[in-house]
């Protein structure tokens, strides 16, 4: 699932909120042992490299990821790509395009 384009600036490092609440049943949570680090059930990829990934958090009762990211190269779009595992076992992944303009 797309989720959208976003813009940042190379100089900025921004949050990233992505709400998994629709693909949760009532009382299921997104998995975390602690924030940071983040467990092996929650991955985040960037295509292309050079978009760097700060810490991720999962946030709001355990139905949100929160990524942040930094740097960047002007001109470029990065596909992010989360992957979340539910305590019930549930596989979300979804995908936003973050693109680096330096106005």
């Amino acid at each position: 699932m797309i989720l959208g384009t976003f813009y940042k600036q190379p100089a900025e490092s921004l949050d990233y909120d992505v709400d998994f609440s629709e693909f949760l049943t009532d009382g299921d949570t997104l998995v975390s042992s602690g924030n940071p680090p983040v467990p092996s059930p929650l991955s985040v990829a960037v295509t292309p490299t050079g978009l760097t990934l700060g810490p991720t958090f999962v946030i709001d009762s355990g139905t949100t990821i929160k990524q942040w990211l930094s740097g960047g190269t002007d001109g470029l779009k990065y596909k992010i790509t989360l992957t979340a595992t539910s305590n019930a076992g549930r596989i979300k992944q979804v995908e936003f395009v973050v693109r680096v303009k330096d106005y």
